[in-house]
């Protein structure tokens, strides 16, 4: 078994571990429509949905306040890579069971070629 598998095997289990807390979120990400100049009308854009485990988490006082891009009620989504079909892109919309969220800035932990985690500045609508 090679090191990337035994990494994405653990990053998994750990979000297991967490049970209740790590739940289903989507990111959504809309395309929006064109203008067609042939027909005269605007084509309809497109809603993608992309289901992935993950948790959202505070942000703790102290690292929101030495972030100047951090703003009050901001937080983090810690989202499994291994379970997302898609990369996340700022300006996408990350959906919780109540809440959603718009992405402001993306780090992805990826020591080789493969990501495994995606943390994401989220910022509430």
């Amino acid at each position: 078994m090679s090191l990337q598998n035994i990494v994405a095997k653990a990053t998994s289990a750990a979000f297991r571990a967490v049970g209740d807390l790590a739940g289903v979120l989507t990111i959504r990400r809309e395309t929006p429509g064109e203008f067609d100049p042939m027909l005269g009308i605007f084509t309809p854009g497109v809603i993608e949905n992309f289901p992935c485990r993950g948790i959202i988490v505070d942000y703790s006082r102290e690292w929101a306040a030495s972030n100047h891009f951090i703003e009050s009620g901001d937080q983090e989504a810690i989202l499994d890579a291994a379970t997302l079909e898609t990369i996340p892109v700022v300006g996408d919309t990350l959906v919780s069971s109540d809440d959603i969220f718009t992405v402001m800035h993306i780090e992805t932990v990826k020591p080789n070629a493969h990501a495994f985690i995606y943390k994401l500045q989220v910022r509430g609508q």
